[in-house]
């Protein structure tokens, strides 16, 4: 009898210890839904990371060239760049709606140093605003050709609008 209940705990059982293939395909299917949706929650997190990064980025550049024409202004000079041909007239300060130019002593880390013309421009081209400031040296009430030219400088770019007041 004992050798009898020996065999019989040695013998397989009926049913067999393990997972079916279609356990196994169910769980990989729950595996792939969970890191699908973990791979679709980490995507947008980053795209809004991302936005809100360049939204900062843009957001600085703005206040960087803010506080940069409040610092030109009011360094302003009072030395004529230019003469009114009709009234004979120097012209030391000319504020228009999209047009700002006075002279300015110019941080020697931007330039020689020295008074130079600051010419702040809005242009708008199609529905693209950008402001650009073009530099020029200014001596004896006369703006100077430089030999060299230098090409506008862009300070911001993509407003929606602007304008001097």
């Amino acid at each position: 009898m004992r050798r009898a209940r020996r065999f019989a705990r040695s013998r397989p059982t009926a049913r067999a210890r393990g997972f079916t293939l279609i356990e196994v395909l169910l769980a990989m299917v729950l595996l792939v839904a969970g890191l699908t949706l973990a791979f679709a929650t980490l995507s947008a997190a980053t795209k809004t990371a991302t936005r809100g990064e360049v939204l900062a980025q843009r957001s600085e550049r703005e206040r960087a060239v803010e506080g940069f024409l409040r610092k030109r202004i009011a360094a302003t000079r009072p030395i004529p760049f230019a003469f009114d041909q009709s009234t004979a007239v120097p012209q030391r300060f000319v504020g228009e709606p999209v047009r700002l130019r006075f002279v300015a002593d110019l941080p020697d880390y931007l330039g020689q140093g020295g008074p130079y013309l600051h010419d702040f421009a809005i242009e708008t081209d199609g529905d693209q605003t950008r402001m650009v400031l073009s530099l020029s040296m200014v001596l004896a009430g006369e703006t100077i050709k430089e030999a060299r030219e230098r090409p506008p400088e862009l300070l911001v770019d993509g407003l929606k609008s602007a304008r001097f007041r």
